[in-house]
């Protein structure tokens, strides 16, 4: 996976799926991850997906 790794969807040339993105908040919620690096990661995930949101091509 050389290159691709921290590489937008727009620079991949293909549809993100931002359930997936959702999936790893839920996942940290349910396992009870509440550590500050978690909390970082949640965080901009969840501003992605504020910023995403249904103005996409998403399915949901």
């Amino acid at each position: 996976m050389s290159g691709v790794a921290g590489a937008s969807a727009q620079q991949l040339g293909c549809c993100e799926q931002l359930d997936q993105d959702a999936d790893a908040i839920v996942l940290a919620w349910l396992t009870g991850l509440t550590d500050a690096a978690t909390y970082a990661k949640v965080k901009v995930t969840a501003e992605h997906l504020r910023t995403s949101g249904p103005a996409t091509t998403e399915r949901w």
